[in-house]
C-alpha cells in the first residue's frame, strides 16, 4: 500500500512525524507540518476526535445517532492494554492513518477489512465498545 504525503497530497510518503505519525514526503512538507498546530500525539488525537464526536451528539439530542459511543466506552478503548498491544503494529497504524486521511473512508475501511490485522483491531474495538451479551 503506497502512502501519499498527508501534507502536500502529491508526493509518495517517505517519512513519518514521530509525534503524530502523519506521513510526509520532503523537508518542505515537514516544515509546513511542524509549523501547523495540528501535530499532536496519535493516541491523543484519536481519543480527542472521538470524544468531540460524542460531545457534539450529546449536545444536540435531535441528531443523536445509534452509532454514538458513550464517553466511558471511549475511555475504555484508550485504557485497553489489548488494544494498545495490537496498535504496536506499524502496518496497522499506517492503515488507520490512510483511512483517516481518505476522501472515501467507507471504501478504505471496506478494503482494510480484507486484512486480518485490521479485522483483529476492529474485533477488539467492538468487544470493548459493545461487549457480547452474557
Amino acid at each position: 500500500m503506497t502512502i501519499v504525503c498527508n501534507v502536500c497530497e502529491l508526493g509518495k510518503s517517505k517519512y513519518k512525524c514521530p509525534e503524530c505519525l502523519i506521513s510526509y514526503c520532503s523537508l518542505d512538507c515537514w516544515k509546513t507540518h511542524k509549523s501547523s498546530t495540528t501535530c499532536k500525539p496519535v493516541v491523543y488525537r484519536q481519543v480527542q476526535r472521538r470524544l468531540n464526536l460524542v460531545s457534539a451528539a450529546e449536545e444536540n439530542a435531535e441528531s443523536t445517532s445509534e452509532d454514538a459511543v458513550a464517553k466511558e466506552k471511549l475511555q475504555a478503548l484508550a485504557e485497553s492494554d489489548e488494544l494498545k498491544d495490537v496498535l504496536k503494529n506499524h502496518e496497522l497504524r499506517e492503515m488507520l492513518i490512510a483511512i483517516d486521511k481518505s476522501k472515501f473512508p467507507s471504501q478504505a475501511i471496506q478494503a482494510a477489512m480484507m486484512e486480518p490485522m485490521f479485522v483483529e483491531f476492529a474485533d477488539i474495538c467492538l468487544k470493548i465498545v459493545e461487549p457480547p451479551a452474557e
